[in-house]
């Protein structure tokens, strides 16, 4: 049937010249009996007539409806693009329309890569996005209280949750109607995200509904605000729901590019970063997508990253990878690096340097890409791309010097409650069990009386307070931290230790978690995630670092151009490389171990 149905459509595409699109014009009169078909009309880019776009998912990939346009031609459509346009037509505001699937020719590979790189611009420029979320309504009771004509009152005043009110939201229906929310498909879908961030209006229609997306994120706000007077004890927060780490990014990107200031914002990073999250969350047809879908949020423009489809998908990330190093002379993505072993990759085999971005984050950025930490290891010699004869794209070279090798390894204890997936409740003392770790430096020292002492072993710990999500002590540990921190710091775990050890014990000299306290267990907990997926390191010259898990004896500790801090490398048989990731190293974080100009330093080769 659908074979059939794509034979007859009739619809010709022409190629289109440089910076030019389609749009879907749509005929006035659709309120007459008899409606006229839309027709496709050729626009610069540059120039174009107020125009929409649609936001939807494709839902099967089988083509088995034909859409009509003018003097009777048409193309084969998927049932949902049929179903959406149905909706979303008599509430087009500017009678132009554009949508991927018809103003793209799908079956073009040059239209496609010629259209896609220009999707960015498409979705900037247009007045608003129209998401169409689908038919089914879970429950029209709730949808017609949040979205009929306007907000209640309680969410236009922010108004504060009671236990009294929050009680009302633990309710079944209540917990029900969020999640289903979150849990519909459009959140699953990895091109809806430069879809709905870039416009300067989103609107979106549920069935019957229809309302903003700043009106979607408040009723899930005011649901998630509720949840701390929750009494259930087997509760899962919505924030652990896929749907809304991928509603509260675009929503945070969306206020981004409103407020953008030139001063502080990098454009390269905020890409990577928001590529690391999104991409193993979201779902693509084309592997390709799994980058290309978000070039839209790529807004440097040294950066080049064009699409093409006829590549092998296992290359794209590679050339994308490359791109960001030469252009922006850092090698700073490669905090993207380390990914969970427990999720399926789309790219089984990488070379070493290339982040997967299909898997999520197995340990935080040693350089988080919104912070201001002081580290600048290389001091500011950046990286120069260069390209050796006979190497193959999958290779890097980068230029440095080796300062250290890796002698003990020191790995963290394993334990339940991943900080990446709960930032205030995971076990910290646990985790780090840091008497233990001291005991092994103890027995490892070759002198008992220069043994760290446990506060330098927590400053290397917690990599010199690199990693908050806290703005202020962003700002407050942009020097790192400073020795008071690092007191306040050991005490709460201590405190916090004590507390886990006694909390099965009768006793009513037990400790007790007042707000103050519990402030700075956040704090600690915040600051010690940047030690997920890393161990303690001991180098041949005695100094203290932080690594990868992976890490092990022998491993090189180099000084590389356009890292601000140092990377571990392992030496291959064929004198190439391979790295192991970033690292948090006692004095070689302010540039202290050079000592030469760039003329001076040593090549590595990575594979």
């Amino acid at each position: 049937m659908a074979l059939h149905l794509a034979a007859t459509a009739t619809y010709a595409y022409k190629p289109l010249a440089a910076r030019r699109i389609r749009l879907l014009k749509l005929p006035k009169n659709v309120d007459s009996q008899r409606e006229e078909a839309p027709t496709l009309v050729d626009v610069s880019l540059d120039t174009p007539p107020a125009y929409e776009t649609v936001s939807y998912v494709w839902g099967e990939q089988i083509k088995s409806c034909l859409f009509n346009f003018s003097f009777g031609t048409s193309v084969a459509v998927t049932p949902t693009l049929r179903t959406t346009i149905e909706r979303l037509r008599p509430h087009c505001q500017t009678c132009y329309l554009w949508v991927d699937q018809l103003c793209i020719d799908q079956a073009s590979i040059p239209d496609r890569n010629q259209q896609v790189a220009l999707m960015g611009e498409i979705y900037s420029k247009c007045q608003r996005v129209m998401i169409w979320l689908g038919q089914d309504v879970h429950d029209s009771g709730y949808l017609a209280y949040y979205f009929n004509d306007e907000l209640p009152p309680e969410l236009q005043r922010k108004t504060d949750h009671t236990r009294v009110s929050s009680s009302r939201l633990e309710q079944p229906d209540a917990q029900s109607f969020v999640r289903f929310l979150l849990a519909l498909t459009w959140f699953t879908r990895a091109w809806v995200v430069q879809e709905a961030v870039l416009p300067p209006k989103a609107s979106c229609f549920l069935g019957p509904f229809t309302f903003s997306i700043e009106d979607l994120w408040a009723v899930v706000v005011h649901h998630r605000a509720a949840e701390r007077y929750f009494v259930q004890t087997e509760y899962s927060s919505i924030r652990q729901h896929p749907g809304y780490f991928v509603l509260n990014e675009i929503m945070r990107l969306r206020q981004q590019e409103r407020y953008r200031s030139k001063r502080t914002h990098n454009p390269a990073i905020c890409f990577y970063h928001s590529l690391s999250i999104f991409a193993p969350r979201c779902m693509t047809t084309s592997r390709h997508d799994i980058i290309y879908s978000f070039l839209g949020l790529q807004r440097d423009p040294h950066v080049r990253i064009v699409p093409d489809y006829d590549l092998d998908w296992s290359v794209v990330p590679v050339i994308a990878t490359s791109a960001i190093c030469e252009a922006t002379e850092s090698l700073n993505l490669f905090g993207m690096l380390h990914r969970q072993a427990g999720d399926e990759s789309r790219w089984p085999s990488l070379p070493s340097w290339v982040p997967d971005w299909s898997r999520r984050l197995e340990a935080e950025p040693m350089v988080f890409p919104r912070s201001w930490i002081y580290f600048n290891s290389a001091s500011g010699m950046a990286h120069k791309a260069r390209k050796s004869s006979g190497l193959p794209a999958s290779h890097l070279v980068v230029q440095g010097k080796i300062i250290s090798e890796v002698a003990h390894t020191f790995p963290f204890s394993r334990v339940s409650g991943e900080p990446l997936a709960n930032r205030h409740g995971w076990d910290v003392c646990s985790y780090l069990d840091i008497q233990r770790l001291h005991h092994l430096l103890r027995k490892t020292w070759l002198n008992d009386t220069t043994v760290p002492p446990i506060v330098r072993l927590l400053r290397v710990i917690l990599a010199d307070g690199s990693f908050t999500l806290n703005q202020k002590l962003r700002e407050h540990c942009s020097e790192g931290l400073l020795d008071p921190d690092v007191d306040e710091l050991a005490a709460t775990y201590w405190f916090l230790d004590s507390l886990a050890k006694q909390e099965d014990t009768e006793t009513t000299d037990r400790p007790k978690m007042d707000d103050v306290m519990g402030k700075r267990a956040t704090r600690l907990r915040d600051h010690a995630r940047v030690a997920w997926g890393r161990q303690l390191i001991v180098s041949r010259d005695w100094r203290l670092g932080l690594a990868h898990i992976t890490a092990h004896e022998g491993d090189v500790i180099c000084i590389v151009h356009g890292s601000k801090v140092p990377l571990v490398l392992r030496r291959l048989q064929s004198g190439r490389y391979r790295l192991i990731g970033q690292c948090y190293f006692e004095s070689a974080m302010r540039g202290e171990e050079v000592t030469g100009g760039e003329d001076d330093a040593d090549e590595f080769i990575l594979e």
